[in-house]
């Protein structure tokens, strides 16, 4: 119950005990027989919530934060000391510096000479601590490296944590998809955020 979904234990067990999967597995099983609590949807929704909820971040932080809230979030989705959105989007901090974000059409109109990175968003990173991403991605403009933001999607990692393994396989589909055809345009492809490459991996 105390599993963090970090799989260190796959990594440092010397025969690959993976707690995070057989404890999906676990509740994905059990849940088909039992309720599951309201709290798992929200956290298993809160990926495709935050484009909508950062569009007027202040409001969702003073929701979040007010006494309210916080109680609805400890007690629906027990989530204690949730983040605050940051005030200034990821796309506004990136424009400011000339680094694009760019989908899969505008990425394979580059010439496969260009010394091209393509950068993979994290919820993480581009809602809630979006100068992580802008600092990582003027390191590599530093590098000399021509920087593109591929366009935000969910990584799925919560649907797994809380067992929606159907759910995240569907996702699973459609990020390895997107990501291959990133990948055949023979651009190397950076992550920031760990526990959401290794789902990735």
């Amino acid at each position: 119950s105390g599993c963090l979904a970090c799989k260190a234990c796959a990594t440092q067990c010397p025969i690959r005990v993976d707690v995070p999967d057989f404890r999906a597995q676990f509740l994905e099983l059990y849940h088909r027989r039992y309720a599951r609590p309201l709290g798992d949807y929200f956290v298993a929704m809160l990926e495709w919530m935050l484009p909508f909820l950062a569009r007027a971040p202040a409001l969702a932080n003073l929701l979040t934060a007010s006494v309210l809230g916080r109680w609805l979030l400890a007690r629906v989705a027990g989530i204690v000391d949730a983040p605050a959105l940051d005030a200034k989007p990821a796309a506004a901090r990136l424009k400011a510096h000339g680094i694009p974000i760019s989908n899969l059409a505008a990425l394979a109109r580059l010439p496969r000479d260009a010394n091209a990175v393509v950068v993979l968003q994290d919820a993480f990173t581009t809602f809630y601590e979006p100068e992580v991403l802008e600092a990582s991605c003027r390191l590599l403009a530093k590098l000399g490296y021509q920087v593109h933001v591929l366009p935000y999607f969910p990584n799925g990692k919560a649907l797994h944590i809380k067992g929606f393994l159907g759910w995240f396989q569907r996702i699973v589909g459609s990020n390895t998809s997107l990501l291959r055809q990133v990948g055949a345009l023979g651009f190397p492809m950076l992550g920031i955020e760990p526990a959401v490459v290794l789902t990735y991996r």
